[in-house]
């Protein structure tokens, strides 16, 4: 059965925490290189969606299925 990783693309210990709290354990950590500042009267859908654009090109994402962990306790099971 194939497995998912899941790529966190944030360096926000936030991010992470809220994550560990659902019980999500990110396989990496990494972030892109771009500038995230919000252009002058963008609105915040337009600028979610011009980061997220910028952001996917620079490496491979991965995303969890619904209901799925990911990180040591999930790999800790299956053994």
């Amino acid at each position: 059965m194939a497995s998912n990783r899941l790529i966190l693309a944030s360096a926000s210990p936030r991010r992470l925490e809220l994550l560990a709290q659902v019980g999500v354990f990110p396989a990496e950590i990494r972030v892109a290189d771009i500038d995230e500042t919000p252009h002058p009267r963008e609105r915040p859908e337009a600028c979610a969606l011009r980061l997220a654009e910028l952001t996917l090109p620079k490496g491979p994402h991965t995303a969890l299925k619904p209901g799925e962990q990911s990180g040591p306790r999930q790999r800790a099971g299956k053994r």
